[in-house]
């Protein structure tokens, strides 16, 4: 790249692009339903560099979308999950995940999130065992790639214990 310019980040582009088409370009339910990787995939870029009030205002632009009739059915619990991750509030963010988990529509990148977010929600609220049922429960349900991430296996690593 010419100047020293760095190659894009694709995936956060995509993200951006997709969280766009879901909360201003206002596309259809079933559109939206795939494209809240986005919106997920920016939750999940925010949730360690944001101090946890300003993950409030991420969650105002979900809110009051004018695209909000044509959002996921499960926005609303995806709102609470991501409100709890922002507020460090462990045993909330285990509780507000295990609802998105008991769903059947996720995607693997929502089913990955939600799962990430129970087993670190549980294990912050000194419940391993439901760690583990979690985890056990979601295996065959999340990417080969997610399950050797070295940071998942390290979070695997504690729930075992």
């Amino acid at each position: 790249f010419a100047g020293g310019e760095a190659p894009p980040d694709v995936r956060r582009t995509s993200a951006i692009a997709n969280a766009r088409i879901v909360l201003v370009d206002c596309v259809s339910a079933a559109s939206a339903a795939v494209a809240w990787d986005g919106i997920v995939t920016l939750a999940s870029d925010f949730a360690p560099i944001l101090p946890g009030n300003a993950t409030d205002a991420f969650i105002a632009v979900i809110e009051q979308s004018r695209c909000r009739p044509r959002l996921p059915e499960a926005t609303d619990q995806w709102v609470r999950l991501f409100r709890a991750v922002g507020r460090r509030d462990a045993a909330d963010t285990a509780n507000a995940a295990a609802l998105l988990l008991d769903r059947t529509d996720l995607t693997a990148t929502q089913r990955e999130y939600a799962l990430t977010a129970a087993v670190a929600g549980y294990l912050g609220s000194a419940r391993p065992m439901y760690a583990r049922q979690a985890i056990l429960a979601n295996d065959e349900l999340v990417r080969g790639t997610f399950r050797e991430a070295p940071w998942n296996r390290l979070l695997r690593g504690i729930a075992a214990r």
